[in-house]
Protein backbone atom coordinates (compact mmCIF):
# COMPACT_ATOMS: atom_id res chain seq x y z
CA UNK A 1 0.00 0.00 0.00
CA UNK A 2 2.91 2.30 0.79
CA UNK A 3 4.65 1.76 -2.40
CA UNK A 4 1.21 2.40 -3.94
CA UNK A 5 0.40 5.48 -2.62
CA UNK A 6 4.42 6.57 -1.75
CA UNK A 7 2.90 8.04 1.35
CA UNK A 8 6.30 6.79 2.96
CA UNK A 9 9.69 7.26 0.80
CA UNK A 10 13.23 6.03 2.18
CA UNK A 11 16.32 7.56 1.19
CA UNK A 12 18.30 4.06 2.14
CA UNK A 13 16.62 0.38 1.78
CA UNK A 14 18.68 -2.51 3.53
CA UNK A 15 17.40 -6.01 2.47
CA UNK A 16 19.57 -8.53 4.55
CA UNK A 17 18.30 -12.03 3.98
CA UNK A 18 18.93 -14.17 1.13
CA UNK A 19 17.89 -17.92 2.07
CA UNK A 20 14.73 -19.98 0.52
CA UNK A 21 12.00 -19.59 0.72
CA UNK A 22 12.45 -15.76 0.99
CA UNK A 23 15.05 -15.81 -1.92
CA UNK A 24 12.01 -17.00 -4.14
CA UNK A 25 10.57 -13.84 -3.25
CA UNK A 26 12.68 -11.59 -5.63
CA UNK A 27 11.12 -10.78 -9.13
CA UNK A 28 10.93 -7.87 -11.53
CA UNK A 29 7.54 -6.79 -10.04
CA UNK A 30 8.53 -6.75 -5.93
CA UNK A 31 12.02 -4.44 -7.74
CA UNK A 32 9.43 -2.30 -9.94
CA UNK A 33 7.52 -1.78 -6.48
CA UNK A 34 10.27 -1.07 -3.98
CA UNK A 35 11.61 1.53 -6.43
CA UNK A 36 8.03 2.87 -5.21
CA UNK A 37 9.55 3.31 -1.72
CA UNK A 38 12.65 4.80 -2.57
CA UNK A 39 13.76 8.70 -2.87
CA UNK A 40 14.54 9.66 -6.60
CA UNK A 41 18.16 9.77 -5.13
CA UNK A 42 17.83 7.31 -2.44
CA UNK A 43 20.31 3.84 -2.14
CA UNK A 44 19.11 0.31 -1.83
CA UNK A 45 21.65 -2.11 -0.38
CA UNK A 46 21.04 -6.03 -0.90
CA UNK A 47 23.22 -8.55 0.55
CA UNK A 48 23.51 -10.98 -2.57
CA UNK A 49 25.07 -13.76 -0.70
CA UNK A 50 28.32 -15.75 -2.10
CA UNK A 51 29.58 -17.31 -5.14
CA UNK A 52 28.67 -20.91 -3.87
CA UNK A 53 24.70 -19.89 -4.40
CA UNK A 54 24.02 -20.57 -7.63
CA UNK A 55 25.92 -18.86 -10.23
CA UNK A 56 22.64 -17.82 -12.29
CA UNK A 57 20.61 -16.50 -9.19
CA UNK A 58 23.26 -14.65 -8.14
CA UNK A 59 23.60 -13.13 -11.63
CA UNK A 60 19.86 -12.79 -12.08
CA UNK A 61 19.71 -10.65 -9.02
CA UNK A 62 22.15 -8.19 -10.68
CA UNK A 63 19.99 -8.14 -13.50
CA UNK A 64 17.17 -7.14 -11.79
CA UNK A 65 18.07 -4.34 -9.97
CA UNK A 66 20.06 -2.74 -12.66
CA UNK A 67 16.64 -3.31 -14.44
CA UNK A 68 14.79 -2.28 -11.94
CA UNK A 69 16.94 1.18 -10.85
CA UNK A 70 19.47 2.06 -13.70
CA UNK A 71 22.45 2.36 -11.84
CA UNK A 72 23.57 -0.64 -10.18
CA UNK A 73 27.26 -1.34 -8.36
CA UNK A 74 28.64 -4.65 -6.52
CA UNK A 75 30.61 -4.51 -3.57
CA UNK A 76 32.58 -7.36 -2.28
CA UNK A 77 34.35 -8.28 0.57
CA UNK A 78 35.78 -10.88 2.58
CA UNK A 79 33.71 -12.42 5.46
CA UNK A 80 36.46 -14.48 7.79
CA UNK A 81 34.13 -17.50 8.30
CA UNK A 82 33.55 -17.48 4.51
CA UNK A 83 35.62 -19.27 2.17
CA UNK A 84 34.30 -16.73 -0.88
CA UNK A 85 33.74 -13.44 -1.67
CA UNK A 86 30.68 -11.79 0.36
CA UNK A 87 28.64 -9.86 -2.48
CA UNK A 88 26.08 -6.90 -1.86
CA UNK A 89 24.39 -4.66 -4.12
CA UNK A 90 24.10 -0.97 -4.27
CA UNK A 91 21.51 0.55 -6.50
CA UNK A 92 19.69 3.70 -7.22
CA UNK A 93 17.55 5.74 -9.80
CA UNK A 94 20.07 8.59 -10.17
CA UNK A 95 23.19 8.34 -11.15
CA UNK A 96 25.87 8.55 -8.33
CA UNK A 97 29.78 7.68 -7.56
CA UNK A 98 30.41 5.35 -4.82
CA UNK A 99 33.84 6.70 -4.33
CA UNK A 100 32.15 10.20 -3.69
CA UNK A 101 32.13 10.67 0.19
CA UNK A 102 32.23 13.44 2.72
CA UNK A 103 34.93 12.13 5.23
CA UNK A 104 34.47 15.27 7.24
CA UNK A 105 30.67 14.06 7.59
CA UNK A 106 31.60 10.47 8.85
CA UNK A 107 33.70 11.37 11.17
CA UNK A 108 31.68 13.62 13.42
CA UNK A 109 29.87 10.42 13.41
CA UNK A 110 32.16 8.92 16.06
CA UNK A 111 30.97 5.31 14.74
CA UNK A 112 33.03 3.08 16.67
CA UNK A 113 33.49 0.33 13.67
CA UNK A 114 34.97 -3.43 13.73
CA UNK A 115 36.39 -3.54 10.16
CA UNK A 116 35.20 -0.39 7.98
CA UNK A 117 37.33 2.76 7.69
CA UNK A 118 37.67 5.10 4.54
CA UNK A 119 40.33 3.06 3.10
CA UNK A 120 38.11 0.02 3.26
CA UNK A 121 35.47 1.97 1.72
CA UNK A 122 37.01 2.22 -1.46
CA UNK A 123 38.68 -1.40 -1.51
CA UNK A 124 34.51 -2.63 -1.47
CA UNK A 125 33.93 -1.10 -4.50
CA UNK A 126 37.04 -2.07 -6.27
CA UNK A 127 35.79 -5.88 -7.68
CA UNK A 128 38.20 -8.48 -8.05
CA UNK A 129 38.82 -9.92 -11.53
CA UNK A 130 36.86 -12.97 -11.02
CA UNK A 131 33.92 -11.09 -10.09
CA UNK A 132 34.08 -8.96 -13.03
CA UNK A 133 34.76 -11.47 -15.39
CA UNK A 134 31.85 -13.23 -13.67
CA UNK A 135 29.59 -9.87 -13.81
CA UNK A 136 31.21 -9.03 -17.28
CA UNK A 137 32.22 -6.06 -16.48
CA UNK A 138 35.68 -4.92 -18.09
CA UNK A 139 39.11 -5.80 -16.39
CA UNK A 140 41.21 -2.26 -16.83
CA UNK A 141 44.62 -1.97 -17.32
CA UNK A 142 44.98 0.49 -15.02
CA UNK A 143 42.54 1.62 -11.55
CA UNK A 144 39.65 3.02 -12.48
CA UNK A 145 36.12 4.10 -10.97
CA UNK A 146 33.29 1.82 -10.45
CA UNK A 147 31.38 0.13 -13.02
CA UNK A 148 27.90 0.16 -13.39
CA UNK A 149 26.36 -3.20 -14.16
CA UNK A 150 24.74 -3.83 -16.96
CA UNK A 151 21.48 -6.27 -17.65
CA UNK A 152 22.46 -7.61 -20.71
CA UNK A 153 26.16 -8.08 -19.57
CA UNK A 154 25.23 -9.88 -16.67
CA UNK A 155 23.77 -12.71 -19.05
CA UNK A 156 27.10 -12.51 -20.86
CA UNK A 157 29.32 -12.85 -17.65
CA UNK A 158 31.48 -16.31 -17.13
CA UNK A 159 30.65 -19.48 -15.12
CA UNK A 160 33.09 -19.11 -12.68
CA UNK A 161 34.43 -22.70 -10.89
CA UNK A 162 34.91 -23.43 -7.20
CA UNK A 163 37.55 -26.29 -5.50
CA UNK A 164 35.74 -28.41 -2.79
CA UNK A 165 36.98 -27.74 0.87
CA UNK A 166 35.47 -28.41 4.24
CA UNK A 167 32.42 -27.16 4.88
CA UNK A 168 32.44 -24.91 7.94
CA UNK A 169 28.63 -26.37 9.13
CA UNK A 170 30.50 -29.41 9.71
CA UNK A 171 33.44 -28.59 11.70
CA UNK A 172 34.28 -29.30 15.05
CA UNK A 173 32.15 -26.95 17.76
CA UNK A 174 32.29 -26.82 21.52
CA UNK A 175 29.29 -25.44 23.59
CA UNK A 176 30.99 -23.72 26.86
CA UNK A 177 27.25 -22.36 28.37
CA UNK A 178 24.09 -22.73 27.64
CA UNK A 179 20.48 -21.81 29.22
CA UNK A 180 17.22 -23.16 28.51
CA UNK A 181 15.58 -19.80 28.40
CA UNK A 182 15.16 -18.27 24.81
CA UNK A 183 17.56 -21.75 23.89
CA UNK A 184 20.89 -19.09 24.13
CA UNK A 185 24.09 -21.09 23.71
CA UNK A 186 27.78 -19.05 23.68
CA UNK A 187 29.62 -21.78 21.41
CA UNK A 188 33.23 -22.23 20.78
CA UNK A 189 34.12 -23.07 17.13
CA UNK A 190 37.36 -24.81 16.02
CA UNK A 191 38.01 -24.55 12.11
CA UNK A 192 40.11 -22.12 10.02
CA UNK A 193 37.77 -20.11 8.53
CA UNK A 194 36.78 -18.56 12.15
CA UNK A 195 39.83 -18.13 13.59
CA UNK A 196 43.74 -18.83 12.66
CA UNK A 197 45.20 -22.79 12.76
CA UNK A 198 45.05 -23.89 16.39
CA UNK A 199 42.57 -20.24 17.52
CA UNK A 200 39.30 -20.45 18.48
CA UNK A 201 36.19 -17.60 18.25
CA UNK A 202 32.91 -17.33 20.01
CA UNK A 203 29.43 -16.55 18.69
CA UNK A 204 25.97 -16.02 20.93
CA UNK A 205 23.20 -18.00 19.30
CA UNK A 206 19.51 -18.51 20.12
CA UNK A 207 17.78 -21.68 18.60
CA UNK A 208 21.24 -22.44 16.69
CA UNK A 209 21.29 -19.45 15.10
CA UNK A 210 23.52 -16.85 14.87
CA UNK A 211 22.78 -13.72 17.05
CA UNK A 212 26.29 -11.94 17.39
CA UNK A 213 29.46 -12.90 16.35
CA UNK A 214 32.53 -10.64 15.07
CA UNK A 215 31.80 -11.66 11.47
CA UNK A 216 28.11 -10.79 11.71
CA UNK A 217 29.29 -7.08 12.42
CA UNK A 218 31.76 -6.79 9.23
CA UNK A 219 28.82 -7.95 7.12
CA UNK A 220 26.27 -5.57 8.94
CA UNK A 221 29.12 -2.53 8.58
CA UNK A 222 29.41 -3.25 4.92
CA UNK A 223 25.78 -3.22 4.11
CA UNK A 224 25.46 -0.20 6.24
CA UNK A 225 28.08 2.15 6.26
CA UNK A 226 29.34 2.69 2.61
CA UNK A 227 25.65 3.26 1.34
CA UNK A 228 25.54 5.93 4.66
CA UNK A 229 28.45 7.17 3.52
CA UNK A 230 27.61 8.30 0.06
CA UNK A 231 24.33 9.26 1.08
CA UNK A 232 25.61 11.34 4.12
CA UNK A 233 23.24 14.03 5.46
CA UNK A 234 20.47 12.86 2.69
CA UNK A 235 19.90 9.85 4.80
CA UNK A 236 16.93 10.73 6.68
CA UNK A 237 15.03 7.67 6.26
CA UNK A 238 16.00 4.47 6.21
CA UNK A 239 13.93 0.87 6.15
CA UNK A 240 15.72 -2.43 7.07
CA UNK A 241 14.45 -6.09 5.56
CA UNK A 242 15.78 -8.42 7.73
CA UNK A 243 18.57 -7.37 9.55
CA UNK A 244 17.86 -9.61 12.99
CA UNK A 245 21.19 -8.87 15.08
CA UNK A 246 19.85 -5.42 15.66
CA UNK A 247 23.54 -4.06 14.83
CA UNK A 248 22.43 -2.60 11.52
CA UNK A 249 20.14 -0.38 13.48
CA UNK A 250 22.61 0.41 16.30
CA UNK A 251 24.98 1.78 13.51
CA UNK A 252 22.10 3.76 12.02
CA UNK A 253 21.68 5.66 15.03
CA UNK A 254 24.65 6.66 15.31
CA UNK A 255 24.00 9.37 12.28
CA UNK A 256 22.46 12.62 13.49
CA UNK A 257 20.79 13.00 10.03
CA UNK A 258 19.21 10.11 10.38
CA UNK A 259 14.92 11.25 11.74
CA UNK A 260 12.88 7.47 11.03
CA UNK A 261 14.17 4.12 10.58
CA UNK A 262 11.42 0.83 10.11
CA UNK A 263 12.72 -2.71 10.85
CA UNK A 264 11.12 -5.87 9.35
Amino acid sequence: ENAESRTVVFDLIIIDFTDLPVGDFWSEPFYDRLRLLLSPTGLLVQNMGILHMPAYDVRELFRMHSVAFGYTYPITTFIPDYDIDYILAVSSQSMFDPWKVDWGFWQRQRVDTNYYSPEVHYSLFAAPADIKRWLNLEIEAAPGAPQVVLPDHVARGKTLQFPGGEDPDEAETEVVESTGEWHMEVTIHHFGYCAPSGGHCMEVLRSLRPILNAHTQHQDEALTLPAMNVLGRRAKRVLVVGGGTGYIAWLLLHYKSVERIVVL
